[in-house]
Formats: structure tokens, sequence, C-alpha cells
């Protein structure tokens, strides 16, 4: 659970970040980033600006620890398990 809602904060930060935000190390959210309604309520909490659904969606696809519509064991950025041979 920790690592969960460490990344969900990291996240948010990061993509205040990217947004240009000028207070970004103050976003301090946890609420999970897979639904466009809780990036607006988000959003709106801090003032950030209106491309931040934008951004939060493309890093969406690529942030680790979060689920990810696009990413499949064939084709997401990390490493998958190591696979047991049954000797």
């Amino acid at each position: 659970m920790v690592a969960k809602y460490t990344s969900r904060w990291a996240f948010y930060r990061t993509a205040a970040r990217l947004c240009n935000h000028p207070r970004h190390h103050l976003v301090r959210e946890v609420v999970n980033p897979a639904k466009d309604s809780k990036l607006d309520e988000v959003a709106c909490r801090h003032n950030l600006p209106n491309n931040f659904r934008q951004i939060a969606g493309k890093l969406r696809t690529v942030w680790p620890l979060l689920p990810s519509s696009v990413c499949f064991r064939s084709v997401c950025l990390l490493p998958s398990r190591p696979s047991i041979v049954a000797r």
C-alpha cells in the first residue's frame, strides 16, 4: 500500500511539474489517476493549467506501478517476471 500511494503522490507532483506549475511542490494527492474525473478534481483543487489532464494522460502511459490501458505484458516498459523453468 505504501508503494502505491507513494507512486501516486509522485505521479501528481511530476505531472504538475511538467505543466510548469509554480507551486508543484504543494501538490500532494493520492487519488486514482486512472480516472479522468479525479484528474479534473485535482486540477481544480490546485489551480493547475488546462493542459494538466492531457499531460497526466500521457504520463500515465509510461508511469510505473500504475495500471494503464496500453500496458500489456508484451508491450509494457517494465520488465516481466522471470519465467520459472520446470525441470
